[in-house]
């Protein structure tokens, strides 16, 4: 199988902000910390560290409010029990709507915070 890859920026699909962030054009870096990369995930982790007691709280306390109505409650609350360790840390990533990338976008964004985790 052949392959052709393109360039986002070739598409048009996205905007120049979303492309230069993918880029890690130096001009955003003032906007976020490390790039979400596995290999930075030690040092973000170090960072985040001294995440408060309370504010782990407020964390599961709000998670497990999302969770309330969910059919398999109770494995969602096992499962959140360790976010309160000092020891324990979260991936977190969000959807931004894009006109036609459709679901799979939302699959892929899946996928990629599974295998990162795993990393």
């Amino acid at each position: 199988m052949q392959v052709h890859r393109v360039a986002l920026t070739e598409t048009n699909a996205f905007s120049n902000f979303f492309t230069d962030y993918i880029e890690r054009n130096d001009q955003l870096k003032p906007f976020y910390g490390l790039f979400p990369t596995p290999e930075n995930f030690k040092e973000q982790i170090k960072a985040k560290a001294s995440f408060s007691k309370e504010n782990r709280e407020v964390l599961v306390k709000s998670l497990l409010k999302q969770y309330g109505k969910a059919q398999d409650f109770q494995s969602h609350v096992f499962k959140l029990r360790p976010s309160k360790r000092p020891d324990t840390f979260t991936i977190t990533t969000g959807h931004q709507l894009n006109i036609f990338t459709g679901p799979l976008f939302f699959i892929y964004k899946i996928a990629a915070v599974i295998n990162a985790c795993k990393n």
